[in-house]
Parts: structure tokens; sequence; C-alpha cells
């Protein structure tokens, strides 16, 4: 079970028990005492409990069980000890989570439909090899014109497959502008709510240092508009609106997932044509440097 699915159940099972009126320590332990709980998510919730039950903070506890819990969820459950809704937290925290598992699985959905023509093709040119009667020189021949086809055919499908990984993988800016959006929405402190966002973008370079230039120019009492409009400028994100605005967040949260939303849209568009125009390229390379001259040759 990796990080996200594992602390997603985690998550999940909590906030069913709290919801139902449970307190946060029997809410632990009867998700622990789960019969169909996994392994990990036992051990878990056995870490969490005996510090909960040593008078620690949860917080605290998540931060010592690092090695599965990631340090942006640690950050947020530490804001919601300082005075917000932990429920809220939860919520929050649980839907970036079903997000990146929905992203990774759209991912692998949208590349079945291609992998599956280029296995076809694969499969369909090494049986005619097989089963056409060539003889040996031919039968070379054959192979290392399919050899060559099929390196290019793989070599375009994983070029195809790392694009869409790169344009449908997590966009840690949009996270950026939602977790600020929802700690606004709870009345967190600016300065506060950029340090708990900040665990957020783990990953970018670019935009850790950005945030990282936010918080201290903050800090320092620079106007928070000028901060933010000259900091993303940067990065190439342009700041629409005004920080004074109670949606400003928000609303440069949407206008992030309406960009990401239209690129995904003519990466899947063209995807699955491409691959098709590809194999047919493969298929054609192959009829037409080794079953053509086997055709004029007269060995049918």
């Amino acid at each position: 079970m990796n990080k996200n699915s594992l602390l997603c159940d985690f998550i999940s099972g909590i906030l069913g028990y709290l919801k139902s009126g449970n307190s946060l320590k029997s809410s632990v332990k009867l998700l622990m005492e789960l019969k169909n709980a996994s392994g990990e998510l036992v051990k878990l919730c056995q870490h969490v409990f005996n510090g909960l039950n040593e008078g620690e903070k949860l917080s605290s506890v998540l931060n010592g069980f690092s090695s599965k819990i990631p340090v942006w969820f640690s950050s947020f459950v530490y804001v919601a000890e300082e005075g917000c809704c932990l429920e809220k937290i939860l919520d929050f925290s649980l839907q970036i989570l079903k997000d990146k598992i929905k992203t990774k699985r759209k991912i692998l959905e949208e590349s079945a439909y291609p992998a599956f023509i280029v296995f076809l093709a694969l499969c369909s040119s090494f049986a005619a090899a097989m089963f056409f009667p060539m003889n040996l020189e031919m039968k070379n021949n054959f192979f290392k014109s399919m050899f060559f086809a099929a390196v290019f055919l793989l070599s375009s499908f994983a070029f195809l497959f790392l694009l869409s990984c790169h344009f449908f993988k997590t966009d840690k800016i949009l996270l950026f502008f939602k977790s600020m959006a929802f700690l606004k929405e709870s009345s967190i402190p600016l300065l506060q709510s950029v340090d708990c966002s900040w665990e957020i973008t783990g990953g970018e370079k670019k935009l850790e240092e950005t945030v990282v230039n936010i918080h201290h120019r903050l800090l320092w009492g620079e106007n928070a508009q000028s901060v933010f409009d000259e900091e993303f400028e940067k990065i190439g994100v342009k700041i629409c609106g005004q920080m004074n605005s109670s949606v400003f967040f928000e609303d440069m949260a949407c206008i992030r997932e309406e960009k990401n939303r239209r690129i995904q849209k003519v990466i899947l568009g063209y995807q699955q044509p491409v691959m098709i125009c590809l194999v047919a390229v493969y298929l054609i390379v192959l009829l037409k440097n080794i079953i053509v001259p086997l055709l004029q040759g007269g060995i049918f």
C-alpha cells in the first residue's frame, strides 16, 4: 500500500467515526480494531493511539511516523489544533489525496488503449514472422526491420506516456492556491497559511523558492499584493484580482484548474489518434520493406 492510499484510508476512517460523535482517541481505536484493516493501517493507528494515550498532540504523533505521513498533512493537523476544526482539515486533506489517486488512475486508463494497440501490432508482426513461409535470410531481414520499427513504436509510446504524466501530474501551484483558499476561509492568518501551504509544494523547487520568498517578504512587512504579484510572475504565473477579495485564492485556483483542464483535453484528444497513426506507420514499414518484396518474388 502506497502513502496516499494508506493516509486516505486512515483519514476516511477517522472522519467517519468523528462525524458519528466519537472522540479522536476512540476513533483511532475503533479504526485499529476493524477486522478488514490492513496491517500498515493497524500499525499506523497503534502508533497514533499510543501517542495520544501519552498526552501528545496528533500533529506530533504524526511527525513521528514520517515514513508514511507527508509533512504537509502534519502541518494541516497542527493548524487544526491551533483553532481550526479538525473535521474540516481532514475533509480537505482527504480531497487532496483522492485527487492525487484519481490523477494516477486517469493516466493509466488513458494509456491503456494505446498500449493495447501497440501490443497487438507487435504480436501481429511477430506472428507474421513466425508463420509466413520465408527462408532464413528473409526471416533475418524481417526480424531486423521489425526490431528497428518496434523500437520506434515503443519509443513513441513512451514519449506520449511521459507527456501525459507531465500534463496530468498533480499541479503543486493549484494545490497551493487551494490550500491558501481553504485556510483563509478558515480564518487562519496569511503568514501562517503561507507556512502551512509551503509544505504542500514539496518537489517543485521553483515553487518552493517562491513560497519561501513570499514568507520572508511578508515577515518583513511588505505589501502582500505586491509580494504575490512579483514572486509568482518570476515563475510565469499571473496573479489576477486583489488580495483584499474574500475569494482571491479561490479565484486563482479556479483559473489554474481551468487552464489545466484545457491542456489535458488537448492531450487526450490527440493521444489515441497519434498512437493509431504511429502503429499504422509501423505496419506499413514492415509491409513495404518485407511483405511486398516477398509477394513480388513469388514466395507466396
